[in-house]
């Protein structure tokens, strides 16, 4: 048996295996851990410690295949209602800032993400690569994230159904 890193519970279950390492599932916290052998014993290390999963998939396994179609399907995620309308409440309240708003959009994995790879967008010229929503946030502005956020909010209300439309 082995602790998850994250809330120390012993009772975990096995995701997959791979070699020397595999994934555990905690059914405590529902955290992940990869769990290693080695010449020190069994470890587990936490999930900013481990390698990437693509690592662990196997070539031309089913798994390495859905990993492959994450970030697709990803950018194709809806972004909630919700999320919008308290971004663009926030960026019109005077007394907020880029934390409140970077705050806000981190509940949404779909909209984080959208702001991300807008922060790296050629338009915006980064010189590296921007990983955190603060600095992501900072480099669009808030006039820049209320437009997105409005854009995002009505999205769906003017997508067709007809293909012959799309």
């Amino acid at each position: 048996m082995v602790n998850c890193n994250v809330c120390g519970e012993q009772d975990t279950s096995n995701i997959s295996r791979q070699g020397n390492s595999w994934l555990m599932g905690c059914s405590s916290c529902l955290n992940v851990n990869l769990v290693t052998l080695d010449q020190n014993g069994v470890q587990a290390l936490s999930p900013g410690d481990a390698p990437l999963v693509e690592a662990l998939a196997p070539q031309e396994s089913v798994m390495s295949e859905v990993l492959k179609l994450v970030p697709k399907t990803i950018e194709n995620l809806p972004v909630l209602p919700e999320i919008p309308r308290r971004v663009i409440t926030t960026v019109h309240d005077p007394i907020s800032d880029i934390k409140d708003i970077s705050t806000i959009i981190e509940g949404d994995p779909a909209f984080s993400t959208k702001i991300l790879s807008l922060a790296n967008s050629a338009y915006f010229a980064t010189v590296s690569e921007i990983n955190d929503l603060d600095t992501a946030c900072s480099r669009l502005g808030m006039k820049a994230i209320a437009k997105i956020a409005t854009a995002l909010a009505y999205e769906n209300q003017y997508r067709s159904t007809n293909p012959v439309g799309n």
